[in-house]
């Protein structure tokens, strides 16, 4: 220890003239604080694995201002780190990646094969290292690498049939995000959705990973009966009508106000404004809303119900039947732009305690004329024993009209697929697997590979055919 100490003080930017002392951190196996060992200030925090050797570094950084050092010098300085701390390694490593994230950079070294020659994704060491030179962190993943060479490879032809063969791409309402995309704008456009449903990889055995192997799971939707208009208050809704507001403030969810039968000095005294303002934290016989600046409509409401009153726990239909009240309390024409996102039914619980433990969760997608519109949904929940609200909330931009999206004439399905088709190849890649035990092994797989298109389309414009193409300016990779 005391020898990887003294390696490690030289990477540590603060207090050059104290050593570093490791304390065992309680009830985390192998994990250490760092110290200076003067002053007792925490310098960071380290995690040694079963022999000894270092897989995790982290200095906690003081946001200092230091000259901005270069690409160049940053890599020098994670170089000098692997030479110091991974001596035996070093030859072994070939740096894969630099990823651009503003005020830090993501170095990724990694292992490559014997026979092809290609890189093995999470098998050598990783550094996020800020732009004065300070190593936030290091990841080592290093260990026995266990390529499984296939009898046969798949040839890159018949994978592109496999490929192509499996594509079901879907007409969606998209934000055209600015921040992903080359081209974006942010406005909602009606796509062909690639992203959400093109395979992950195709393997030598012609199997093919999809989202759903990965835990992700695929919904169907159900339609919303038609409820008459009810011209009731949202605070009566809400059970906030016989109460008093106690605080308001604006907030990026909008304009927040909190309602209790409690005294106001009461609720003054146990918390803070900025506990009863966070939308996040349920308090009981209080009422936390959020409330849309421009429109008016609830964003956010939270509550922690007493399901200790002598009443008997609602059944599934109950539940359904309020929470479709409170949805067209706000959205009269609900059962035209909502439909019921399709789960497995069965209560829910929160880890926190401080809401209530047991509850329905019912989720209402946005859709227009049949299409949905991705990201845009509100949740509801209803105590399960009362039948009572205690969460709402609002995801996406809901209450926009996407009519006009709906109406355009578009390009059929098959020209997208063209389209798509002409800007990718398959490449060969390793794959990493779990195996049995700790003894994780590499399996080659084929991926898409959009190179003359410049970046990975996740979408086409079903009006105008223009391919969503995702920036990936900020990534600098290397064979």
């Amino acid at each position: 220890m005391d020898h990887l100490l003294m390696k490690l003080r030289a990477f540590v930017q603060r207090r050059k003239m104290e050593k570093l002392a490791a304390v065992p951190i309680e009830y985390e196996d192998d994990t250490y604080r760092l110290l200076f060992a003067e002053s007792g200030e925490e310098a960071g925090e380290i995690v040694l694995d079963v022999n000894g050797r270092l897989k995790k570094f982290v200095e906690f950084d003081e946001k200092r201002l230091f000259v901005v050092k270069s690409k160049e010098e940053l890599c020098r300085i994670v170089e000098r780190f692997l030479e110091e701390i991974f001596p035996d390694s070093i030859q072994k490593l070939h740096l894969s990646s630099i990823v651009d994230v503003d005020d830090f950079y993501i170095f990724d070294y990694v292992q490559k094969d014997d026979k092809l020659g290609l890189s093995l994704p999470n098998s050598g060491v990783s550094f996020s290292i800020s732009i004065n030179g300070i190593i936030l962190d290091m990841t080592n993943e290093l260990g026995n690498v266990k390529a499984v060479y296939p009898e046969e490879l798949l040839t890159e032809q018949d994978a592109m049939e496999l490929y192509l063969k499996a594509l079901k791409p879907q007409l969606k309402i998209m934000q055209y995000d600015q921040e992903m995309y080359i081209r974006g704008n942010n406005e909602f456009k009606l796509v062909y959705d690639f992203l959400n449903t093109a395979a992950l990889d195709v393997k030598m055995d012609g199997a093919l990973t999809n989202l759903e192997d990965l835990g992700m799971e695929t919904y169907e939707y159900g339609s919303l009966p038609q409820l008459p208009i009810a011209e009731t208050s949202i605070y009566r809704t809400v059970g906030a009508e016989t109460m008093q507001k106690i605080l308001t403030a604006d907030s990026d969810q909008g304009k927040v106000e909190v309602w209790s039968h409690l005294p106001a000095g009461h609720l003054f005294s146990e918390y803070e404004d900025t506990d009863l303002l966070d939308l996040d934290i349920g308090i009981e016989h209080v009422i936390k809303m959020a409330f849309d600046c421009e429109d008016g409509k609830l964003n956010r409401m939270i509550t922690v119900i007493d399901e200790n009153r002598d009443r008997n726990r609602v059944s599934e239909a109950v539940a359904y039947e309020a929470a479709l009240r409170i949805l067209f309390n706000q959205f009269p024409e609900a059962h035209r732009v909502f439909k019921l996102r399709i789960e497995e039914a069965g209560l829910i619980e929160y880890e926190d305690e401080e809401i209530t433990p047991f509850a329905f969760q019912f989720n209402f997608v946005r859709f227009e004329n049949g299409i949905q519109v991705e990201g845009c949904e509100v949740s509801i929940t209803i105590c399960a024993a009362t039948g009572e609200l205690c969460e709402w909330c609002v995801w996406g931009e809901v209450n926009q009209d996407y009519k006009t999206l709906t109406g355009a004439e578009t390009a059929s399905v098959e020209e997208a697929m063209k389209l798509y088709e002409s800007a990718f190849f398959m490449k060969l890649n390793w794959a990493k697997e779990e195996g049995e035990g700790d003894d994780p092994y590499y399996e080659l797989v084929y991926l898409p590979e959009f190179q003359d298109s410049g970046g990975t389309i996740h979408c086409i414009d079903a009006e105008t055919l223009e391919p969503w193409i995702v920036d990936s300016s900020s990534l600098e990779e290397f064979e």
